[in-house]
C-alpha cells in the first residue's frame, strides 16, 4: 500500500510540474466599440482618441457614428471625443473583458464660438438694376409675343401683355 501511495503522490507531482510549465493563455488586447451622436442622429468623422500613459489610439466614426478601438490593452483609459462645431469629451474608461460600448452625445457650441477667429464673410456684389420695360416678375409668368407681333407691350406692374394678337403656341 505504501508503494501505491508513493506512485499517486509521484503521479500527482509530475502532473502538477508538466501543467505549471505549459503556457498561461494570456487575455488578448480586445476591441473598444462606442457611437458618437447629436440629438439621437449619428455623428460620421468626429475624432476618438484614447490615452493611456504614454500610449495612444485614435481612429474616426464611420457612417452610422460608431469607432471602433482596436488591440486596446485592458485597464484605465481617458477617452476624448472631438468633432469642429461641438463640444469636446472627456471620459475616464476602464478597457476589460466585461466594457460595454458607451454612447457619447455631443452638444453644440454656441455660435460665437464656432464662429471665433474666422474672417468676416466677403461683401455681396450689387444686384444689376432691371430693365423697366420688364421686371423679373413678368419674365418668369408670361410667355413673351411672337415676332410677328411687334405692336405688344409687356405690363411690368401686372405681368401682362397687351395689344397682342393671338399667338399659337
Amino acid at each position: 500500500m505504501r508503494r501505491r501511495g508513493s506512485s499517486v503522490i509521484a503521479y500527482l507531482l509530475t502532473t502538477a510540474l508538466v501543467a505549471g510549465s505549459l503556457p498561461v493563455p494570456v487575455s488578448a488586447a480586445a476591441e473598444y466599440v462606442g457611437q458618437v451622436s447629436f440629438a439621437g442622429i449619428a455623428v460620421p468623422g468626429a475624432q476618438v482618441t484614447a490615452t493611456q500613459g504614454e500610449t495612444q489610439l485614435t481612429t474616426t466614426t464611420d457612417a452610422q457614428g460608431v469607432f471602433r478601438i482596436a488591440n486596446i490593452a485592458d485597464g484605465g483609459w481617458t477617452f476624448r471625443v472631438e468633432m469642429r462645431g461641438f463640444s469636446t469629451l472627456s471620459r475616464d474608461v476602464t478597457i476589460g473583458p466585461d466594457a460595454q460600448p458607451m454612447m457619447w452625445e455631443l452638444s453644440l457650441l454656441p455660435f460665437e464660438e464656432i464662429t471665433r477667429g474666422l474672417p468676416p464673410p466677403a461683401p455681396r456684389p450689387a444686384r444689376a438694376p432691371e430693365s423697366s420695360s420688364q421686371s423679373s416678375s413678368t419674365r418668369s409668368q408670361s410667355k413673351p409675343p411672337s415676332p410677328a407681333t411687334p405692336h405688344c407691350r409687356a405690363n411690368a406692374r401686372t405681368g401682362s401683355w397687351s395689344g397682342c394678337a393671338a399667338t399659337a403656341g
